[in-house]
């Protein structure tokens, strides 16, 4: 279904290079601090084994981002909007297939 909703008349988007990017495994932590967002990404890390004793896990900070109070409102927007299509094509690849095992019994 389309987005039938007028979008603002924006800037262009100019890509700056190098554009920080980062890998993050998990979400380590979410603050509201003083009207901003905080997002904290974190990937583990093994230490070295040493004298017979085994690795050990931790986490390693991989990037933070900060977005102010309306930034953060269109961060949650754009994910409902990308989680309802999400959905939307799970239910529809799930349709697909029991159609497709219905078709294979006959």
């Amino acid at each position: 279904m389309a987005d039938k909703t007028k979008k603002p008349n924006l800037p262009v988007l100019e890509e700056r290079f190098p554009t920080p990017e980062f890998f993050a495994s998990e979400v380590a932590s979410v603050a509201f601090l003083h009207g901003n967002l905080s997002i904290t990404f974190s990937n583990p890390r093994m230490s070295e084994p040493t004298d017979g004793r085994p690795a050990i896990a931790r986490r390693a900070v991989a990037g933070r981002v900060v977005l102010t109070g309306i930034a953060a409102n269109q961060l949650v927007n754009n994910i409902q909007k990308l989680a309802e299509r999400m959905k939307s094509a799970a239910d529809s690849k799930a349709g697909s297939a029991a159609e497709s095992k219905k078709g294979n019994k006959s």
